[in-house]
């Protein structure tokens, strides 16, 4: 006969899937300031090709290269 078990988390602790969300819009809200002030700097410079990624794509940006950096930390 056949076991079948699942593995059930630690009760109180939060699923991966959620932490990762939560760490995920806590540093996108945190990069928008600073994506808005160089976004703004860039054109001052007269980089326009700032204008094809955007406030909001930059901070998304940033968010999807510094979230997984700390989860492989853990």
């Amino acid at each position: 006969m056949s076991e079948f078990t699942q593995k059930q988390r630690a009760k109180g602790r939060p699923s991966g899937i959620g932490e990762y969300r939560l760490y995920y819009g806590i540093i996108f809200t945190l990069a928008l300031p600073f994506a808005a002030y160089f976004w703004f700097r860039d054109l001052l410079r007269g980089d326009f090709a700032a204008l094809h990624h955007g406030i909001v794509g930059r901070a998304l940006s940033e968010a999807n290269v510094t979230t997984p950096k700390i989860f492989s930390a853990f």
